[in-house]
Formats: structure tokens, sequence, C-alpha cells
């Protein structure tokens, strides 16, 4: 199975991107669902933060710059998530510090999923992924397109990271396609201001 979601990084933007991930993933278990929600949640957040457009922002202040993708896939017992934007920076994880109210996102991305990276896109911008291992392999037929490939493009620099999960190997994850072309992103724009 693999879904697709361009958007456009406006403040309410995060609850179309969770609404959009609950449906995709009906039928998975409870746990996977709200996993993947609040992994969709974090990583738009960031997204929509590093954007920093308001809901008052008019549209002709609004260029492609402002669009990023978010990727479901499935294959086999692995959901991969892929939220691609075209802010040069990488998201890094924040120090500590008990009495703030943000800055933990990358920590509970770390904590939700088996891994997590960025990636380089050649288009420009960057893929944040992480990976969710399902309780089993979802079975062929409810898979909408064919698998990932095994490997990474050689343009995909990732940062080693930790194995946190059982000792089997996972692939490289491969980057989402790009997002929509200039040319449509201001039919997204009014959609979503219609909203």
């Amino acid at each position: 199975m693999h879904a697709r979601l361009t958007l456009v990084a406006l403040p309410n933007v995060v609850a179309i991107a969770r609404a959009f991930t609950t449906a995709t993933l009906r039928g998975l278990p409870y746990e996977a669902i709200d996993n993947a929600e609040l992994l969709v949640s974090e990583l738009g957040t960031n997204v929509v933060q590093a954007a920093g457009l308001a809901m008052t922002t008019p549209i002709s202040a609004i260029s492609h710059r402002h669009v990023f993708a978010l990727s479901l896939n499935i294959t086999g017992n692995r959901l991969v998530i892929e939220v691609h934007d075209l802010h040069e920076g990488h998201p890094t994880p924040q120090p500590q510090n008990e009495d703030a109210e943000s800055g933990r996102g990358l920590f509970l991305v770390e904590a939700l999923s088996q891994r997590w990276g960025v990636s380089s896109h050649p288009q420009g911008g960057k893929v944040v992924w992480c990976v969710i291992a399902l309780e089993w392999p979802v079975p062929a037929e409810r898979l909408a397109a064919e698998a990932p490939a095994t490997s990474a493009p050689a343009y995909v620099h990732r940062q080693p990271l930790p194995r946190r999960s059982a000792p089997h190997d996972v692939p490289p994850v491969p980057p989402s396609t790009p997002p929509l072309a200039p040319e449509d992103m201001e039919r997204v724009v009014e959609g979503l201001a219609r909203l």
C-alpha cells in the first residue's frame, strides 16, 4: 500500500495529516494507528514551524517552498512514514528541558519508531522518514502498490542510527516523490484556504 498527500504548511494542516493517516491505515491494529498519528503530527509540526505561516498569511505570500508531501507506505510487516519538504535545514533533537512546552518531537519519533532518519532529496529539501514495525505481515492483497526498492538511490545520505528493535534487517527507506509542481500548488492553496 502506498498513499500520498500534498499539503501547504499552514497551522491547521497537522489535523488534516492526522485524519488522512487514520483513514489510510484503517484496519491496522489501534496501537499502530495511534503511533502513526503521533509520528505524523510531530513530523508535520516541524514543517509547519519551519514554514512560519499563519492562518492570516495572504495566499500571494505562499509559495511552492511552503508545500510538503506526506507518504505512508506499507510493505510486509513495516509502515514507512515520509515527510518531504523543501527546507534545507535538518531537524536535530534539542536538549531536554523539563519546563519546556515543546522540543520533544524528535525524542518521541525515536521512541515510537523502529528507525528514523533524514535524507537529502535531489530536487531540493529533505525527506524525514521513520519506520514502524507492524505485528504481522500485511496480506499482499491489501497492498495497493509495489513494495519500495530494497536499497536507496546513491543520492540518499543518512546518519547512522542505532537499532532499537529485534535483530532482523530493515532495508533502507527510499525517498518519496517530490511535492506538487509549482503550477499545481495554487489550486492546493486555494482549496485549503476554503477549509
